[in-house]
């Protein structure tokens, strides 16, 4: 993206080069920046959402992480937990149980 950005100030100074030499007249010259600038307003844009994507891929990993981590030291932890507490946390973790004759 970085790339794309630079190619774009280069396409800016060769357009002002152009002009610079009477290659194109001012209404071509005013046009070309525009265009340009609009090129790089969409890569900027593009940037930024790619950069959000990113941080969001990398926050996603770490929960995940952090959710292995935990799902492993669980045993030891509801090994030392009571009988008050292990209900407690079936309560905290089940939303409802649905019993249906002989199916729950």
């Amino acid at each position: 993206m970085s790339h794309a950005l630079g190619r774009k100030k280069v396409e800016a100074d060769r357009i002002l080069d152009a002009y610079k030499i009477g290659a194109i007249d001012l209404q071509t010259l005013k046009q070309k920046m525009d265009e340009i600038k609009n090129e790089e307003a969409g890569l900027n844009e593009e940037k930024l959402r790619l950069e959000k994507e990113l941080h969001k891929a990398k926050a996603q990993e770490l929960n995940e992480e952090k959710l292995y981590q935990f799902c492993q030291s669980l045993p030891t932890t509801l090994a030392n937990l009571n009988f008050e507490d292990k209900r407690q946390i079936l309560r905290e973790v089940i939303d409802r149980i649905v019993v249906d004759g002989n199916e729950v």
